[in-house]
């Protein structure tokens, strides 16, 4: 069974990765994939190999679109989470965790999503959005150079909230989380993350859904 820090002795934080993680499939990275014309690789591969920022990288990809707002916020809709994701951060609620959504994500669909699953109450730390359809400017959260490449460095929020929180753990898929993995106290990891934190010894613990984490959480709340 995972094993979450006791609340006991300070405030616990929760960082949670959305794309990906509380929802099935990384929303942003299906679109592209699925509708941007040829050349979206470039701006990908440059991005992974640290050459451009991931708001660079969502620029160029979005500028490959041929889609209106109503259909780019149509696509965005249709996309599943996790179903045991909201019985999950009630659980952490009432374990006496504060949980944040960390996302490098966008704004545009980040907070529909969650209120259609009734989910707004939660605090949502993400890049914002301006403009319509493929020509969508982003505007990062913390004007910062990021080392993990991020437009949202979730490791330099993670240790900005280090002034209220005693520990902090990460719950992440991709390579955005790279900097909230070295960051964070303790880190449940997937996906790309999962591979990452393997190669770079991070400890973690690897988990598929949120199923899995959900009788951690019950132990806690059970202290």
């Amino acid at each position: 069974m995972p094993h979450f820090a006791s609340p006991d002795r300070g405030r616990r934080l929760l960082c949670v990765d959305f794309d990906g993680t509380i929802t099935e499939r990384d929303v942003l990275a299906s679109l592209i994939t699925e509708h941007a014309r040829e050349g979206w690789r470039e701006f990908e591969n440059a991005w992974r190999r640290g050459e451009i920022s991931s708001v660079e990288c969502m620029h160029g990809e979005l500028g490959l679109l041929d889609m209106s707002s109503e259909e780019m916020d149509r696509y965005f809709a249709s996309m599943p989470v996790d179903p045991d994701f909201a019985k999950f951060a009630a659980e952490a609620a009432a374990a006496g965790f504060h949980l944040e959504i960390l996302s490098d994500g966008l704004d545009r669909y980040i907070h529909p999503i969650l209120g259609r699953e009734s989910l707004s109450h939660l605090a949502v730390i993400c890049n914002t959005t301006q403009g319509e359809g493929s020509r969508l400017r982003i505007q990062p959260p913390y004007p910062v150079h990021c080392i993990d490449q991020a437009g949202n460095s979730k490791g330099h929020h993670i240790r900005l909230r280090r002034k209220e929180f005693d520990h902090v753990t990460l719950i992440g898929d991709g390579l955005s989380d790279r900097g909230a993995a070295m960051a964070a106290d303790a880190v449940f990891a997937k996906g790309e993350l999962r591979l990452y934190c393997e190669q770079q010894q991070i400890p973690h613990q690897g988990f598929h859904c949120f199923a899995q984490l959900r009788p951690g959480i019950a132990a806690v709340s059970n202290l």
